[in-house]
Order: C-alpha cells, then structure tokens, then sequence
C-alpha cells in the first residue's frame, strides 16, 4: 500500500482519465485495445500509448493477453482509483500499516483530514470468493468482474452500516465509501476467539444477542455472523463488523440465516466457555422478531 500511496501522490490527471474510462469500459469488455481508448478520450493513439506504458510500469494495469490485444484494469489502479477521490474529498489525507487480512478484504488504519484516526477496508474480491457470492450472496453484488463485484460488495456493507449506526447497533461507524474501499471509524478491540479470558461470558454472550435483535428491529440481517466478526474492546463492549452479506428480514432466505448466525454464536460460547445455554429459547426470540417485524 505504501507504493500505492507514493503513486496517487504523483499521478497525473491524464493518467487518471486513462483510468477511470478503463474502470468504466471493463463493465462490459475486459479486455480494451488503445485505439478504443484514444476514440472515447479524444486523444492521439500515440499519446494514449505513451500513458499506458507509464501506467503499466506503475503496476495499475496489465496486458493478460499481451500489449498488442490490449490492456484491463487490476486491484492496483482501482485502489489508485479510490484513494485519490477519498484523498480529494477530503476524507482521507494517510493510509498507515495493515492491521487485517481476509479471504475479500485487506484493512490499514488511515487518517481522515480533522486528525481522526480510521479503518480502511479495501475488498479484493477474487475466485474463491466469487464461488461463495454464487451460492449465498444478494443478486445485487453478483458480476463477473472482480473489480465491480469488491465494488458492489462494499457498497452493500456502508449501506448496512449506515443503517444500523442510525438505530444505534454496536457496528464501526461509517465514514464514507468510494468504490470497492469503506472508511470506518477504528475499533479498538479483539475477535472473540482471539481473547483468552472474558470475566463474565454470559454477559457477553447476552451482549451479543441484544445485538443480533438491534439489528433485526433495523432491518438487517448480518448472515455471516461468527465469533470471528465480534470484537470485544477493553470495556468489554462488542462491536459486530463484516456486513457485506447482510439481508432484508423480508428475504426468502432471512429465517435461515438468522438462525445460523444465532446457532454460530450459542455454540461458540458453549463449546469455549462451557455455558449452558437453551439454543431453542434463543432462536425462538428471534424468530418472534423476525415475524413480527414482517407484520409491521
């Protein structure tokens, strides 16, 4: 990230046209020969070249197929993409050092203009992922191109945010979102699985039920809950995060997953912290919400 950063700092308005058609262009074609380029630019082939060959070398684009058939965007250029219209908004003014790592997303801490210390998730949304985005995700985020389907993902997960920050859930703040990037504010604070003594885990455990319930009087369902997507602060507050999968409770499918969030968690404080817990009163709450919230 930290070439990238360099990168965004020293590009050029021209170089970022060559960009943002390309962005726009793999919508529909993958791979975009330099003569299309200069046609919708208005700019000379030889001209268009020139660029091209410095993006390239820059690492935001590449040529699958060789240079002579053409050239396509890559997670570099979009990241370059994404970091100069937060940068110029004024939303971000530094991306620090990774602080997590994922199967779709890579988080850094970052600074917004006022100081403000933040979260970036970048998603990278690649074959694996694709295959799981097929089988459980919203028709809203399916496409073919990994770059529009990061993108539509995280505009799925800054939607949810925003939902639930406004009913006060326990969900990083948003902040703001730029393509396939979600700027949040910091947690500062551990997955479960990753804290070795939690001094009253029923508290906690009851924590994390009212959460599920906040976020279904929302309207959301997070659909991939796991002790792995709660954190637990100091104050041994939680915080939910990882909402790109999330479902109306009116989906065909919101009773199966609010059951399998609910079952993920019961059983983890079961089998980690050897509590005794009536599964079938918990899921039994909520499915009452749930049927209550689709009679409103």
């Amino acid at each position: 990230m930290k070439e990238i950063a360099e990168v965004v700092a020293k590009i050029t308005d021209d170089q970022l046209t060559i960009l943002r058609t390309m962005e726009e262009l793999i919508r529909s074609k993958y791979i975009i020969p330099i003569e299309q380029i200069a046609n919708i630019t208005k700019k000379s082939p030889e001209y268009i070249n020139k660029l091209v060959e410095e993006l390239h070398s820059k690492h935001l684009i590449w040529a699958p197929l060789g240079r002579e058939k053409g050239y396509t965007l890559n997670f570099n250029g979009l990241d370059t993409l994404a970091l100069v219209a937060l940068s110029r908004r004024g939303i971000l003014s530094y991306i620090g050092s990774r602080i997590g790592i994922g199967k779709e997303a890579e988080v850094y801490t970052g600074m917004t203009t006022e100081k403000n210390v933040v979260a970036v998730k970048f998603y990278r949304i690649g074959k694996p992922s694709i295959k799981k985005y097929k089988r459980f995700r919203s028709e809203e985020t399916a496409h073919p191109s990994y770059l529009e389907a990061s993108k539509r993902t995280a505009a799925r997960e800054i939607e949810a945010l925003r939902i639930l920050s406004l009913n006060d859930a326990p969900v990083p703040q948003p902040v703001s979102r730029n393509r396939h990037v979600v700027v949040t504010s910091l947690i500062e604070g551990d997955p479960l699985p990753k804290v070795r003594k939690i001094p009253s885990p029923k508290k906690i455990f009851e924590h994390i039920m009212e959460a599920i319930e906040a976020s279904l009087d929302a309207g959301v369902i997070h659909c991939d809950l796991s002790a792995y997507n709660i954190l637990l602060k100091d104050n041994d507050e939680v915080v939910i995060i990882d909402w790109p999968q999330w479902v109306r409770p009116t989906h065909k499918m919101a009773k199966v997953y609010l059951v399998h969030d609910a079952s993920n968690i019961i059983e983890f404080f079961a089998k980690r912290h050897h509590l005794t817990l009536d599964k079938d009163r918990y899921v039994e709450r909520l499915l009452k919400k749930l049927q209550a919230y689709n009679k409103r």
